[in-house]
């Protein structure tokens, strides 16, 4: 079984709690840190909760939420994690380690919770 339009907005939503803006052609989800937008992918209005969601399309959303396909199908799985997902942008450079810690609820500042 593929991939489904009900998983991908449960990823963006739910797990990853992307901020939705509806205000365009398409609906847009933004990964948004510190202020800073981060990454950011779109899903069609037409799409609809049971439709499969090609490979193509899968290429384009990891390449837009920064993270590679693998991880990426993993995440719509539900067989990766938010942190996962944190990882893949810390190694990419697009979040610091401070923002990383903070996101994963862990303090850099031993004693401090």
């Amino acid at each position: 079984m593929g991939t489904i339009v009900r998983d991908l907005r449960r990823l963006l939503e739910k797990v990853l709690q992307c901020e939705r803006d509806e205000s365009g052609k398409h609906i847009r989800y933004r990964f948004v840190v510190n202020g800073r937008l981060v990454a950011q992918t779109h899903y069609s209005h037409s799409w609809r909760g049971n439709e499969q969601i090609d490979d193509k399309m899968l290429k384009n959303q990891a390449e837009q939420m920064r993270c590679n396909l693998k991880t990426w199908k993993l995440l719509l799985l539900g067989q990766a994690s938010k942190q996962d997902y944190l990882g893949e942008l810390l190694k990419g450079g697009h979040i610091s380690q401070v923002e990383y810690d903070e996101l994963c609820g862990k303090s850099s500042n031993p004693g401090v919770k």
